[in-house]
């Protein structure tokens, strides 16, 4: 299959996980939950997001990426804005040379956004970590949960990023694990957790966030 029309005026949720095709949205304007994932999200560029989204953008309350971060490419163009969009759950592939902040674009994007999940699997790299400065403010975002923390430059970065500019900020829920390897008994994981929940009790301590952070 090579191209998919959608054509389903009561459709209120839709999920997509495979190779990569052309998704042709003729009508959909109920859709308020969406689902992308598996080869159709290799990267995250203006080849599947964009072309997709600006014609129900204001129509989601929920969506759900998987993608891999390239900052490189992400940071060359701009979101569709999604002005109804509460809750964005993103399933990241990251390698410890990337930077996080690349996300910020989507965030942002997101007018009314409430709660944000981070998914993080990680793969080694063997390339110097490029820096990237952002400031942006997000007024909306209260919730934020972070799965596959390491406590690492590139995710306590992401962290430090949204204490400072996410103005709201009622709860940060910080989890070493992904849901895949909950109740693992791996002796190599469970020493990273460990290293992983120290450190984000050093940025809560060091930030004040005390109040705010969760580490499970």
């Amino acid at each position: 299959m090579k191209i998919l029309e959608v054509d389903a005026p009561n459709l209120l949720s839709l999920k997509y996980s495979g190779q990569s095709i052309e998704i042709r949205f003729i009508g959909v304007p109920n859709l308020a939950e969406l689902f992308i994932g598996g080869m159709f999200v290799e990267t995250c560029t203006r080849s599947y997001l964009l072309p997709l989204v600006p014609t129900f953008a204001s129509l989601l309350r929920k969506l759900v990426l998987e993608m891999r971060v390239d900052e490189r490419k992400m940071k060359l163009f701009e979101y569709p804005i999604l002005s109804q969009l509460k809750e964005l759950e993103l399933q990241v592939r990251a390698r410890d040379h990337d930077s996080l902040l690349c996300l910020t674009s989507l965030i942002n994007a997101s007018l009314s956004l409430n709660r944000l999940s981070l998914e993080l699997s990680w793969s080694k790299s063997y390339t110097r970590r490029r820096e990237m400065k952002v400031k942006r403010h997000h007024y909306n975002l209260k919730e934020v949960e972070i799965r596959g923390f390491v406590g690492g430059i590139v995710d306590s970065e992401f962290c430090i990023y949204l204490v400072e500019n996410a103005i709201l900020l009622e709860k940060m829920s910080i989890d070493p694990f992904t849901k895949n390897e909950k109740g693992g008994g791996n002796c190599f994981k469970a020493e990273r957790a460990r290293a992983a929940r120290v450190h984000a009790e050093y940025l809560s301590s060091k930030y004040g966030v005390e109040d705010k952070l969760v580490i499970l």
